[in-house]
């Protein structure tokens, strides 16, 4: 029976996992954009109707914030801990896509040079 290779699917398999990490981390740091509406940068609460005090700063009427820069009030909602979710697919396409190597190149392969070249020097 013919050895076959498989190299292909893991590759593409590899990419495949990769592209879903890209697309994870950029629904994570630029879907919800503010789009012209004011909100908290704390609580992210409609500031639509708030007043501005007497200093000219607004208070947000969910949380309390004091908002002194009228420019904060149209970030982009950022959701750090999804990009750190995102990272798990760029974990999972390298084992994938290197998932072949001590087949092709022998385990000597898997081993980091810098642990071979420790080794040796000691």
């Amino acid at each position: 029976m013919a050895s076959q290779n498989w190299d292909w699917v893991f590759h593409t398999l590899g990419w495949t996992l990769a592209g879903l990490g890209v697309l994870l981390a950029l629904w994570a740091l630029f879907w919800d954009r503010s789009r012209g509406r004011r909100r908290c940068p704390k609580c992210w609460y409609l500031m639509e109707g708030a007043v501005a005090g007497d200093d000219g700063s607004l208070t947000c009427p969910e949380c309390g914030k004091k908002i002194t820069a009228v420019r904060k009030l149209t970030k982009t909602r950022r959701r750090w801990r999804r990009v750190a979710v995102a990272v798990i697919p760029f974990w999972a396409a390298s084992v994938t896509y290197r998932v072949n190597w001590p087949g092709r190149e022998g385990l000597m392969a898997a081993v980091p040079t810098t642990a071979l070249v420790l080794f040796v020097t000691n």
